[in-house]
C-alpha cells in the first residue's frame, strides 16, 4: 500500500501475537493516513500470524518508498502484547514512544521451550524507550463487550499523538472492520483516545510546533499538520 505524497517520514512498528488483530490495526492506521492525504507505505506481515506466534508489521507515513524500518528508527511502537513489545523495542529510536497493552500471552515458541514469562517487562520497556504508556487495553475491550477490540483501543491511544482527523480514523475503521462490529470498534477507538488524552494531561505531556518525538513533557506529537 503506497502513496507518493511528499512529507516527513514517521515510522511505526506494530507487534503482537497472531490472532490479536495487529494486522488489521496496521491496515486501519495506513488507511486513515491515506484518507488524510498523507503518503503511506505498509509492510507485509512477518511472523506466524495464524499460529499464535510473534507477528510484526510496519507502517510508514510520509515520503518513504520502502516499508523497511531499521533498528533504532521507529518513532512509535504499538505493542498489542507486553512480551512482543519488549521483543521489538530495539526498533525504537532513543526518544521513541511505546504504546503497549498490558495483556500477557505466552507465544507459541516460548511455550514450547518452557521459558518463564518475564515479570519485569514494564520496567525494561521504561528503561529502553523514550516514553512508555502501558494501556489496560484488554480490560477496556472487555468492558465495551468484546476482548478482540484490544487493537482498536491501542489505535485510539496512538491517534491522540497525531493530528489525523477523527473523521478519517472513523472512515478507515468503517471500511475495514466487519460491518456488524463498527459501532463497538468506534467506541473502543474513542475510549482509547480518551485514555490517551487523560494520560497526556496527567503527565503534563504537551505538543509543540516542532516535528519531533522526545521523552520530555514538551515532546511534540504534531506530525500531521494540514498539507
Amino acid at each position: 500500500m503506497t502513496s507518493k505524497t511528499k512529507m516527513e517520514t514517521i515510522n511505526i512498528i506494530l507487534a503482537g501475537v497472531g490472532g490479536q488483530g495487529s494486522i488489521t490495526s496496521g491496515q486501519i492506521a495506513a488507511r486513515a493516513a491515506l484518507l488524510a492525504g498523507k503518503g503511506v507505505v505498509m509492510s507485509e506481515v512477518h511472523g506466524m500470524a495464524q499460529r499464535g506466534g510473534s507477528v510484526m508489521s510496519t507502517v510508514r507515513y510520509g515520503s518513504a518508498q520502502s516499508p523497511v524500518v531499521s533498528l533504532g528508527e521507529a518513532d512509535f511502537l504499538l505493542g498489542f502484547e507486553k512480551l512482543e513489545a519488549l521483543r521489538y523495542s530495539p526498533y525504537l529510536r532513543p526518544n521513541g514512544i511505546a504504546i503497549v497493552s498490558n495483556q500477557q500471552i505466552i507465544p507459541t515458541i516460548e511455550a514450547l521451550k518452557k521459558i518463564s514469562y518475564p515479570t519485569d517487562i514494564e520496567n525494561r520497556l521504561a528503561a529502553s524507550t523514550g516514553l512508555t504508556i502501558i494501556v489496560p487495553a484488554l480490560e477496556i475491550a472487555e468492558t465495551i463487550g468484546n476482548p478482540r477490540l484490544v487493537g482498536t483501543v491501542i489505535l485510539g491511544v496512538f491517534s491522540a499523538f497525531l493530528t489525523i482527523p477523527a473523521t478519517d480514523w472513523a472512515q478507515a475503521l468503517g471500511e475495514i472492520v466487519p460491518a456488524k462490529t463498527i459501532s463497538l470498534n468506534l467506541q473502543a477507538f474513542e475510549t482509547g483516545a480518551d485514555f490517551s488524552r487523560g494520560w497526556q494531561l496527567a503527565n503534563n505531556y504537551q505538543r509543540t510546533a516542532q516535528a519531533d518525538v522526545t521523552a520530555t513533557p514538551s515532546a511534540d506529537s504534531s506530525f500531521f499538520e494540514s498539507a
